[in-house]
């Protein structure tokens, strides 16, 4: 019998990966969504690997993708294309972020250093949103303002 390949889950999110992390029940429902072998990357290294070690999973992924959007299918540049759009999204995340007081950092800090809140958790927890990008957003502003930085410990 083989061995299951494992699932890729894409996010850099620590706090989805290791134990103590405080999921939102969006992260919840993802993660098990996603089964017991996950193993998580970022979008550019999911599209990357998959059209080099997956050919024919990364043209069915390409034409699912498209079926969403309702196009025929996604070239190469148009699958990249989606992941800028939501690289724009984050830009505009940031940009909110920027009136961020000094006391609001320090309790974003909090959430994520000591509490382990998933991004997803930071955003529901400061504005009822639980988007991924917008704690991502909000973790960035915090951190910079904390003179760290979110992509690495304390943070991330």
């Amino acid at each position: 019998m083989t061995k299951p390949e494992p699932v890729w889950f894409v996010t850099n999110d620590k706090w989805m990966r290791l134990p103590g992390g405080k999921l939102d029940k969006n992260d919840r429902r993802v993660m098990r969504s996603a089964g017991k072998k996950v193993e998580v990357i970022n979008s550019d290294k999911m599209l990357d690997r998959m059209q080099k070690e997956e050919p024919t999973e990364f043209d069915a992924f390409r034409k699912q993708m498209a079926k969403q959007k309702g196009v025929v299918e996604f070239t190469v540049p148009e699958l990249y294309n989606l992941v800028a759009q939501a690289n724009e999204k984050m830009e505009h995340f940031e940009f909110l972020a920027l009136m961020m007081q000094a006391s609001r950092a320090w309790e974003i800090r909090k959430w994520r250093v000591a509490e382990h809140l998933t991004w997803r958790s930071i955003a529901r927890r400061a504005t009822g949103n639980p988007n991924q990008l917008l704690g991502m957003s909000l973790c960035q502003r915090a951190a910079n303002m904390c003179n760290e930085d979110y992509l690495k410990a304390p943070w991330n």
